[in-house]
């Protein structure tokens, strides 16, 4: 079904352009994001909903598309698995998963499905602006591992980082969720990234590694709380806060741990 409505949909333009594309990438990106796809992520920060330029997104759409009353929301939560590069709305479906594996028995079918339907109608349309502008094909194909291997931890600690909980921590007007965007990326800039890189190819540490930096960060005074209340936080079971916690104390030992303080200094 959405091979074919993507073809009908091509089949009805005079002429396939760049115009054409950009828009119905944002009918479809906000097709999903009207369906709740993200309504189990962590709430983001006023700051990120701020960021959001609704206006920019409804001149791209059909005149009278109705949005939900949360999509401002939706759309800063979407920001946590997508950048964009030119014309082109990435997402990184290694983080879309992990959101989905984590709430698969709360998302609907419908949504499930919606968001398989997303990607594969995004993937042909990706091509098609290949096909207009060849130079685009670079954000496709000529990444390498390491290079995503980075991008991928750096999109984990921002989603993590960025969050409204987080943000309901921080101990100072001076830490902001761009002060923590900012810290992630020169983290990950650092002499310390290939540790933190080899940490993060064992799947069943990656867990334990985000709550280190966290707790580093609750070490040195940019987030306020205990690492139990913090933990409380960013969990959906209260079983799981302590496990959490526990990892959070982990902190100090982390190679890292001297550059976060002095960093923060």
């Amino acid at each position: 079904k959405q091979v074919t409505d993507y073809e009908l949909w091509k089949a009805r333009l005079s002429a396939i352009t760049m115009d054409a594309l950009t828009e119905y990438q944002m009918i479809l990106t906000t097709k999903i994001l009207n369906k709740g796809v993200l309504e189990y992520d962590l709430e983001p920060s006023d700051e990120a909903v701020e960021e959001v330029m609704l206006e920019r997104v409804q001149k791209k759409l059909k005149h009278g598309t109705q949005l939900t009353v949360d999509f401002r929301k939706e759309c800063a939560k979407l920001r946590r698995y997508s950048h964009w590069e030119d014309d082109m709305l990435i997402i990184d479906y290694v983080l879309l998963r992990d959101y989905m594996f984590k709430n698969c028995g709360k998302l609907k079918s419908e949504q499930l499905v919606a968001l398989f339907e997303y990607d594969v109608q995004m993937r042909m349309l990706h091509e098609d602006m290949v096909k207009l502008k060849p130079e685009l094909a670079r954000h496709l194909n000529n990444t390498t591992t390491d290079d995503y291997n980075y991008f991928a931890i750096k999109k984990n600690l921002k989603v993590m980082l960025e969050s409204r909980e987080i943000a309901s921590l921080f101990s100072s007007k001076q830490y902001n969720m761009q002060w923590m965007n900012n810290f992630v990326d020169d983290l990950m800039k650092s002499e310390c990234k290939n540790g933190i890189a080899e940490k993060w190819n064992n799947p069943k540490r990656r867990l334990m590694l985000k709550c280190a930096i966290l707790g580093t960060l609750k070490d040195v005074g940019v987030l306020k709380g205990s690492y139990r209340a913090i933990a409380l936080l960013i969990c959906d079971r209260k079983e799981q806060a302590e496990t959490l916690a526990k990892y959070m104390g982990y902190g100090k030992k982390l190679p890292c741990f001297e550059w976060i303080a002095d960093y923060v200094k």
